[in-house]
């Protein structure tokens, strides 16, 4: 296995290309296992339900209730419907980590495993 280590940005292809060369796999392969994860969490939240990875952080399927509002153009009410959002928390594992600016670091409990 080789540790990808960032070049700049990163998309999803990017993400996949990395994945790739971390696990030691193809491309391809790579494509799939990031769609498999994001689509599992994209199905989850969904269906209303959390998500939480460790020392990463979790996204919360938050039912936001019907309300009224104005608008702005004419000044008149209007009525917002109710709407699934979705909140993210950083873990705090995760903020020290980006705090510290070391590209190589691990959110693995035991990353020299």
């Amino acid at each position: 296995m080789t540790t990808a280590q960032p070049t700049g940005p990163l998309n999803k292809a990017g993400l996949a290309a990395a994945v790739a060369k971390e696990l030691g796999i193809s491309q391809p392969e790579g494509r799939r296992a990031v769609d498999a994860v994001l689509n599992t969490i994209t199905r989850t939240l969904a269906a209303g339900h959390s998500v939480t990875v460790t020392n990463f952080g979790s996204w919360h399927a938050i039912q936001r209730p019907e309300r009224q509002a104005r608008n702005p153009q004419t000044g008149g009410s209007v009525t917002v419907p109710a709407r699934q959002e979705v909140r993210v928390l950083i873990s705090p594992r995760l903020r020290d980590l980006v705090r510290a600016g070391d590209p190589t670091v691990s959110i693995r409990k035991n990353p020299s495993k």
